[in-house]
C-alpha cells in the first residue's frame, strides 16, 4: 500500500550572528570561487580542444603538448566494450555526442573530463526476444509509476485545495 502524507506546518528560521559563521561563509566563498575559476578554465579548454579538432593537427600530440592536460583514447570504445577502469559517469557524454564535438568539462573529483567524440558508429542490432521482454516489462512499470505519480499529484492538490477553501471562504 501507499501513504501521502501532508507537512501542516514549519520551523520558523534563525539568523545566526555574523561572527559565529563567518568562518564557514569565508571557506563557502573560496570553494565557490575556485570552482567558478576552474568552470572558466573547462570552458576555455574546450574552446582550444575544438579549434585542435578543427584544424589539420595531430590530435593527441597537440593535446600532449598542452600543460596539465592527458589524453586517454579509447578506440575501441562501445556500449558493451566499456573500459573496466574508469567510471562509467566519465562516459555519460559519449551518449550525448554527435561525430566531432567535443564535450563540457565535467568535474569528477577534482579531475576535469572532456570528451572528444572522434567517430560514431551505430551498428545493426537486433533484440532477442527475452530483451524484448525485458524492454517492455520496464516499459509497463515506468508507465505504471507515470500514472502513479500523476495520480498521487492531483490526489495532493484536491487536498491542498481543500485546506485552502475554509480561508477563503471566512474572508467573505
Amino acid at each position: 500500500g501507499y501513504a501521502v502524507l501532508f507537512h501542516k506546518g514549519s520551523i520558523p528560521a534563525q539568523i545566526a550572528a555574523f561572527d559565529s559563521v563567518a568562518d564557514q561563509v569565508k571557506s563557502d566563498y573560496l570553494k565557490a570561487e575556485k570552482r567558478s575559476l576552474f568552470n572558466e578554465y573547462g570552458k576555455d579548454l574546450k574552446t582550444q580542444i575544438e579549434a585542435l579538432v578543427q584544424s589539420e593537427e595531430d590530435f593527441e600530440a597537440m593535446i600532449a603538448s598542452m600543460d596539465a592536460v592527458t589524453v586517454e583514447a579509447y578506440p575501441n570504445y562501445g556500449f558493451n566494450n566499456r573500459p573496466s577502469d574508469v567510471s562509467p559517469y566519465e562516459f555519460q557524454a559519449v551518449f550525448r555526442l554527435n561525430e566531432g564535438e567535443v564535450s563540457d568539462m565535467v568535474n569528477f573529483g577534482g579531475t576535469g573530463v572532456i570528451t572528444y567524440l572522434r567517430a560514431k558508429k551505430v551498428l545493426d542490432y537486433e533484440v532477442s526476444d527475452e530483451e524484448a521482454e525485458e524492454l517492455m516489462r520496464n516499459f509497463k512499470s515506468f508507465s505504471r509509476n507515470t500514472a502513479l505519480n500523476a495520480f498521487y499529484t492531483e490526489l495532493m492538490a484536491v487536498e491542498i485545495a481543500k485546506e485552502e477553501e475554509p480561508a477563503s471562504n471566512s474572508s467573505e
